[in-house]
């Protein structure tokens, strides 16, 4: 069987709510994200690097205010400046990733934040 009859097959399963085909499609789903993941952290890990200062750091509320404290959600909120070849920059990026973190798990985004070094 040629791999495009293949590919047919799996997608027509699929369409049928077989599992063999929805699991096929969710296996390929998932192989595209994690490889686009490992392109893009290996991407990162090759930026270069330079001393800044770090103007604010702290965690802020993700969404809406109006929420019962323990239905928010939180992000780490920085604000760094930078200088490359004479030419000063500012930036936000704490993490290559946007990490929403729940009331309980803020923690978490407190611990990234006490791992920047100062």
């Amino acid at each position: 069987m040629d791999s495009i009859a293949y590919l047919e097959e799996m997608w027509a399963l699929a369409l049928q709510g077989r599992a063999q085909g929805v699991f096929f499609w969710a296996a390929i789903y998932a192989f595209v994200c994690l490889t686009y993941s490992l392109v893009f952290q290996t991407r990162v890990a090759s930026w270069p690097d330079t001393i800044g200062e770090l103007l604010e750091g702290g965690v802020r509320i993700f969404g809406g205010t109006d929420r019962v404290t323990s239905e928010r959600d939180y992000v780490a909120s920085t604000r760094y400046r930078y200088v490359v070849d004479g030419k000063e920059y500012e930036g936000r990026r704490l993490s290559p990733w946007i990490f929403v973190a729940s009331h309980n798990a803020k923690s978490v985004l407190e611990r990234q934040l006490r791992a920047v070094q100062q």
